[in-house]
Protein backbone atom coordinates (compact mmCIF):
# COMPACT_ATOMS: atom_id res chain seq x y z
CA UNK A 1 0.00 0.00 0.00
CA UNK A 2 1.41 3.24 -1.16
CA UNK A 3 1.17 6.77 1.11
CA UNK A 4 2.00 9.90 -0.03
CA UNK A 5 3.40 13.41 2.27
CA UNK A 6 1.13 16.42 2.28
CA UNK A 7 2.85 19.11 3.28
CA UNK A 8 0.19 21.58 4.40
CA UNK A 9 0.40 25.68 4.25
CA UNK A 10 0.00 27.96 5.69
CA UNK A 11 -0.13 25.13 8.96
CA UNK A 12 3.11 23.70 8.09
CA UNK A 13 2.39 20.67 8.66
CA UNK A 14 2.86 17.53 6.79
CA UNK A 15 0.26 14.63 7.05
CA UNK A 16 -0.11 11.59 5.36
CA UNK A 17 -2.12 10.38 2.82
CA UNK A 18 -3.16 6.50 2.05
CA UNK A 19 -3.26 5.19 -1.37
CA UNK A 20 -6.11 6.30 -3.13
CA UNK A 21 -7.42 8.83 -0.24
CA UNK A 22 -9.25 12.56 -1.34
CA UNK A 23 -6.64 15.45 0.27
CA UNK A 24 -9.76 16.46 2.05
CA UNK A 25 -10.18 13.15 3.47
CA UNK A 26 -6.66 13.13 4.82
CA UNK A 27 -7.14 16.41 6.63
CA UNK A 28 -9.83 15.47 8.29
CA UNK A 29 -8.10 12.50 9.67
CA UNK A 30 -5.22 14.67 10.77
CA UNK A 31 -7.59 17.76 12.38
CA UNK A 32 -6.53 19.83 9.61
CA UNK A 33 -9.70 22.57 9.24
CA UNK A 34 -10.01 22.71 5.71
CA UNK A 35 -13.64 24.67 4.74
CA UNK A 36 -16.06 21.76 3.25
CA UNK A 37 -19.54 22.24 2.11
CA UNK A 38 -21.08 19.29 -0.46
CA UNK A 39 -18.12 16.59 -0.54
CA UNK A 40 -19.07 16.39 -3.99
CA UNK A 41 -17.45 18.81 -6.61
CA UNK A 42 -20.08 21.21 -7.21
CA UNK A 43 -19.86 24.17 -4.23
CA UNK A 44 -15.87 24.84 -4.53
CA UNK A 45 -15.57 25.53 -0.69
CA UNK A 46 -12.87 23.55 -0.13
CA UNK A 47 -10.70 25.17 -3.03
CA UNK A 48 -6.97 24.92 -2.25
CA UNK A 49 -3.66 25.28 -4.61
CA UNK A 50 -1.27 22.83 -5.23
CA UNK A 51 2.17 24.24 -5.05
CA UNK A 52 3.82 21.20 -5.73
CA UNK A 53 3.30 17.52 -6.73
CA UNK A 54 1.35 15.53 -9.12
CA UNK A 55 -2.53 15.08 -8.40
CA UNK A 56 -5.75 13.77 -9.90
CA UNK A 57 -8.28 16.47 -9.55
CA UNK A 58 -11.20 14.06 -10.14
CA UNK A 59 -14.30 16.25 -11.13
CA UNK A 60 -15.16 19.36 -10.26
CA UNK A 61 -18.20 21.80 -11.94
CA UNK A 62 -16.76 24.73 -14.23
CA UNK A 63 -18.72 27.07 -12.04
CA UNK A 64 -16.60 26.52 -9.53
CA UNK A 65 -13.03 25.98 -10.98
CA UNK A 66 -12.13 27.84 -13.96
CA UNK A 67 -9.65 26.35 -16.57
CA UNK A 68 -7.60 29.38 -15.56
CA UNK A 69 -7.46 27.81 -11.80
CA UNK A 70 -6.32 24.89 -12.62
CA UNK A 71 -3.86 25.56 -14.51
CA UNK A 72 -2.70 28.50 -11.63
CA UNK A 73 -2.28 24.77 -9.65
CA UNK A 74 -6.37 25.05 -7.60
CA UNK A 75 -7.95 21.68 -7.22
CA UNK A 76 -11.05 20.66 -5.03
CA UNK A 77 -10.22 19.09 -2.13
CA UNK A 78 -12.99 17.02 -2.32
CA UNK A 79 -12.47 15.32 -5.63
CA UNK A 80 -8.10 15.47 -5.04
CA UNK A 81 -6.50 12.72 -4.67
CA UNK A 82 -2.45 12.78 -4.78
CA UNK A 83 -0.24 10.88 -7.22
CA UNK A 84 2.72 11.94 -5.44
CA UNK A 85 4.21 13.99 -2.47
CA UNK A 86 2.28 17.32 -2.99
CA UNK A 87 2.65 20.66 -0.93
CA UNK A 88 -0.99 22.33 -1.09
CA UNK A 89 -2.33 25.81 0.57
CA UNK A 90 -5.29 26.65 1.21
Amino acid sequence: MSSYCINVLPDERTIIAKENEYILDSTIRNGVKIKVGCKGGGCGICKIQILEGKVDRGHSARSVLSVNEIEEGYALACQTKPNSDVVIKY
